[in-house]
């Protein structure tokens, strides 16, 4: 029995005739006639939806055919999302599928369409999950109970979303299983409760992530797990004195109060709000109803980590939206903020707490003694950046947080953590020469920074497929092995031509491993990663030929060079 199956499109390597882009006609079939095929569709569904079923159709696999059923529009899959990519024009569309009316765990399609609505790209991963015995013995609240014995927790029905049904294919028995999908579980089973990870106080993260559960419906047993949290106003401008006694400006906002008025930490421009926990327990502890605000604009050097988080925050927002022309964490303008002095007993005797995290939608962070004060890891550009990209995909492609897609997860949060801090701190952005390629400098065992870009092996992790550890713990090793996809990554920035020259600007990278992440489903390898990022370059470099043929090259070498190799 079938699980489920991939099939990959792209109008670059059609072996009919490749192009940029491939209109409705080129996919009649054999003694159609050309009025069969639509010449306009009404909207980019119904034109990726023929699409999909032209595609499925044409693939002698059973599982592909009976996805596509015998209607162009595809009723397996639903749409679940859709946007325009900046930089090359086209729209990503994203489609869950179900069996019936059930989702089937894993199964998607992501469409990519050409202004005018021709097929540039398609990515299916579909089964043929089962159309009978959906009702299950178990009902929603005997799946909590299930998950809350098997994980230690005390949760209840009454704690989490109402539980809903989907089909999951159990590789190791090839068997489709009918399961209950619990959501937002407030932990994870003991053999997941791992220390190892970031290195910034990972027992807080891994005792309050989020989780979800696929239970069989019928006896109970924990299927699959894995977290899911790695975790107008009239703008005013305002000065004041950061973690690193530079004298920075920010923007913030005039707001009334008994006394008169005062400025408080809101950027109306940027969406940034910033808020000060007062040492409180992040666990326990209520977020103040008012951001951070002083009588003056000037807000000196007594707030200096809430100004600090407050302005490391607007450069995050600045560049996903300068560079990347991302809307905010969300893509639909989502208010960061950001909660300032924040502890937690059960991980560090207060009032220091060397943590930051991105968790329930917010930006937390701790401090640490040093120089006789409290300093706020809100001080490290490239930890913080990292932790807001975790929000970017949880809102996007929300890959898998667990084995290689879990990994890919951490890495593209890496990614954009080490160009964003570097695109302001750099001596030259423009030069990746110039740059500082650790993450959080002096927070690693022994002073070490957490992770080292340029070179995992000088902290301890591997940089090469060869080395690539399976391992139950870190979810399967997601901090772990991501070190191998950042080195290609690395490889990709600094790569450069015959002459010198470099094949990439920054931009570039940046915008690659962005439309990457946007183009990947839920549970992609590495490989899968390196297959999208071509086929992203083909369609952002395809006014040039030699150009595109170029940036393929340095695509491919940079992740042969870790050992991850194409199909």
């Amino acid at each position: 029995m079938a699980g489920l199956q991939r099939l990959k499109y792209h109008a670059m390597e059609d072996s009919e005739a490749p192009a940029s882009a491939q209109p409705a006609a080129h996919f009649r079939g054999d003694g159609e006639s050309p009025a069969a095929i639509p010449e306009h569709f009404p909207s980019d569904e119904a034109a990726a939806r023929f699409f999909m079923a032209r595609l499925l159709r044409r693939d002698e696999r059973p599982t592909m055919r009976s996805a596509a059923a015998e209607e162009e529009t595809v009723p397996g899959m639903v749409l679940s999302s859709e946007r325009e990519l900046p930089g090359t024009r086209t729209s990503l569309l994203h489609f869950d599928q179900t069996s019936g009316t059930i989702p089937v765990f894993g199964g998607e399609a992501v469409v990519e369409l050409a202004p005018g609505r021709a097929l540039v790209s398609a990515d299916l991963r579909v089964g043929a999950a089962p159309d009978a015995g959906t009702s299950p013995t178990l009902d929603a609240a005997e799946a909590v109970a299930a998950v809350a014995h098997a994980a230690g927790l005390s949760v209840t029905a009454g704690d989490v979303p109402p539980p809903t049904l989907a089909w999951l294919h159990k590789d190791e028995t090839d068997a489709w299983r009918l399961a209950w999908h619990v959501r937002d579980v407030p932990g994870l089973p003991p053999e997941a409760r791992t220390e190892t990870g970031h290195g910034l106080g990972d027992s807080f993260r891994t005792r309050h992530t989020l989780a979800e559960y696929l239970v069989d419906a019928h006896n109970g047993a924990i299927l699959f797990y894995f977290s899911t949290a790695p975790t107008a106003a009239i703008p005013v401008k305002c000065a004041g004195v950061d973690e690193d006694d530079a004298a920075v400006e920010f923007y913030g906002a005039r707001v009334d109060t008994d006394g008169g008025s005062a400025f408080e930490l809101f950027d109306p421009l940027r969406r940034v709000r910033t808020f000060d926990l007062g040492l409180g327990e992040i666990e326990s502890a209520q977020v103040p109803a008012a951001a951070v605000n002083h009588t003056k604009g000037v807000f000196g050097a007594e707030h200096r980590a809430a100004v600090t988080a407050h302005r490391n925050g607007a450069l995050v927002q600045d560049f996903y939206k300068s560079v990347l022309q991302r809307n905010g964490i969300d893509d639909r303008g989502m208010e960061l903020v950001s909660v300032i002095n924040c502890t937690s007993p059960r991980d560090r005797e207060p009032p220091e707490w060397a943590n930051a995290c991105w968790w329930k939608g917010r930006m937390w962070y701790g401090q640490v003694s040093r120089g006789g004060r409290l300093v706020s890891l809100a001080q490290h550009l490239v930890v913080i950046a990292h932790e807001i990209t975790h929000g970017v995909i949880e809102t996007s492609s929300n890959l898998v947080y667990r084995e290689q897609s879990g990994a890919l997860n951490e890495s593209f949060a890496d990614v954009m953590g080490v160009i964003i801090a570097n695109w302001w701190r750099a001596p030259d952005r423009d030069d990746p020469s110039t740059w500082d390629w650790r993450i959080g400098t002096g927070l690693g065992r022994s002073g070490n920074p957490l992770r080292d870009f340029a070179d995992p092996g000088s902290v301890g992790y591997p940089a090469h497929m060869d080395h690539y550890m399976v391992t139950f713990a870190d979810l399967g090793g997601v901090h772990i092995n991501s070190n191998i996809h950042n080195k290609a990554i690395h490889h990709l920035l600094t790569a450069v031509g015959p002459g010198g020259e470099r094949v990439l600007s920054v931009e570039d990278v940046a915008l690659l491993a962005y439309l990457t992440l946007l183009h990947l489903t839920r549970l992609a390898t590495f490989a899968e990663a390196r297959e999208n990022m071509i086929d992203v370059a083909r369609v952002y470099f395809s006014a040039d030929p030699d150009r595109v043929s170029e940036v393929v090259a340095a695509v491919a070498a940079a992740y042969d060079a870790v050992g991850i190799t194409g199909r």
